[in-house]
Parts: C-alpha cells; sequence; structure tokens
C-alpha cells in the first residue's frame, strides 16, 4: 500500500518536536541542538515529513558558503543536514521524501550546489535515490604530521582560519565555508578544540570528545593524498574536497 506522505516547510510551532527528534536520533547534547538552532534555524530551510498528520521526519539546508571551481564562477552552496526519522516512521520513504523536498527548497532560494556528507557508506546509496552523486573524495594526511603541526602551531578565529584555508585550496575544486559556517564549527570542537595555523598549515581539531581529532589537515606544500569517497552533491564533479563535516 502507498504510503500517504506529505512534505512542507516547517513552522515556529515544530520546534520542540524538531529538537526531541534530533536528540533522539543523534544523542547530541541539548546546548549542541540549540547551537543549530541559534545559528542557523530558519523555517524555510527546514522540510518535514508527515505520515498520518505526525511528523515523522526532518532535514534543514544550512547555508555554507560557496562551491569554488578555479576558472569559473562561485555556486551558493548549501548543505543537507541532520535528515533524521522517527524510529517508528523508518522504512517507509520519510527520509527519502524530506531530501527530495530540500533539493527543491534549495532551488527556490538560490543554492546552485547541495551537498552533504553521509554519515555511513551504506547511506552514499539511498542519497544516490534522490538524485545525488558522489562529488568529493576524501584527502589522507599523516596523523604524525598533524600532530606535531598541532604543537607548534597558534589558535586563531573562524575568519582567520577562512582566510589561510582558501589560499591553501585555491587550486582545487572545493566548499569554500564562510565564517558563519566555521563559527558554527568551532562551537561544537569543545574546550581546547578549535583552529589552529603553523606556519602556512592549518588545522582545524574536534576536542570534544576529551582528545584531539583532526577534522582538517591542510599543508602549505600541497601534500593531500586523495582517499576514498566523502561526501556528494548535485554539481558535475567527481574530486572536489569538502573538508569537514559539522558533526
Amino acid at each position: 500500500m502507498r504510503e500517504d506522505i506529505s512534505t512542507r516547510a516547517a513552522d515556529a510551532t515544530d520546534l520542540p518536536a524538531l529538537k526531541a527528534l534530533w536528540g533522539s536520533v543523534f544523542d547530541d547534547a541539548p546546548e549542541d541542538i540549540d547551537a543549530y538552532f541559534d545559528a542557523y534555524f530558519a523555517p524555510e530551510l527546514c522540510a518535514v515529513a508527515n505520515i498520518d498528520a505526525e511528523l515523522a521526519a526532518m532535514g534543514f539546508l544550512m547555508p555554507v558558503g560557496a562551491l569554488r571551481v578555479p576558472g569559473e564562477r562561485e555556486l551558493p552552496c548549501a548543505m543537507i543536514y541532520a535528515v533524521a526519522t522517527r524510529p517508528d516512521f523508518r522504512g517507509r520513504g520519510a527520509g527519502l521524501a524530506v531530501t527530495r523536498a530540500l533539493l527543491e527548497t534549495a532551488k527556490g532560494q538560490g543554492f546552485d550546489v547541495v551537498a552533504l556528507r553521509p554519515a555511513t557508506e551504506e547511506l552514499f546509496e539511498f542519497y544516490e535515490k534522490a538524485g545525488l552523486r558522489t562529488s568529493f573524495c576524501g584527502f589522507d594526511f599523516a596523523p604524525e604530521r598533524a600532530e606535531a603541526a598541532l604543537k607548534a602551531s597558534r589558535k586563531v578565529t573562524a575568519g582567520e582560519y577562512m582566510a589561510r584555508r582558501e589560499a591553501l585550496l585555491r587550486d582545487i575544486p572545493h566548499v569554500a565555508f564562510d565564517e558563519r559556517a566555521l563559527s558554527y564549527a568551532e562551537t561544537l570542537f569543545g574546550e581546547g578544540g578549535g583552529f589552529f595555523v603553523d606556519g602556512d598549515d592549518c588545522l582545524a581539531v574536534d576536542a570534544s570528545g576529551g582528545g584531539a581529532v583532526f577534522k582538517e589537515y591542510l599543508a602549505a606544500d600541497g601534500v593531500m593524498p586523495r582517499g576514498g569517497r566523502f561526501g556528494m552533491s548535485n554539481a558535475e564533479m567527481t574530486d572536489g574536497y569538502m573538508g569537514f563535516a559539522f558533526d
């Protein structure tokens, strides 16, 4: 039997249900959930799916900056973020309906590029059903090199990191995170984490779990071997650089 799934933009009355669903699916702390809603929530950039008049799934468009391709124009970019389905409604198409609704919303809001970082390998196939394709590959680096750079580094603001990051990525297709996106990421990195530079190298470090997790390490010498697939988008490219996910 075909499910009766309807999608719509969120409204202010959905906030308690959205935050509750976020917490139950992603197990984030309330302050981390609030950080997103304080920084980014706009009803027109949130899609919800209803089944039998109940909120079954949600997803968000997060404006993050632009896709920059050397020699071409910049394209406004948003990320599909925090797609979540209530456990009792999974397997019924609500998450896919939300994803497709967000892609349509992006067109209407002027975002030429929609990107996302699937949380698991299996989700690449799921998002392919919505028309997205693998566009961003992973970039590997030696952990010991990043650790040495971190020890010699100094902490910088999101704005300074953004400028340093763009200088290092200028010759490859990449998602150029704006200062707002980087400032939001910094709120997730915990005490001791943040953005750092060592000479011309730059590092994004997540310390929310107690240790140092390198979310990004960009070396001025350009040594960034390509790894496996990392992210998806609606763009016609296969070897772009996204950097990190906001998780």
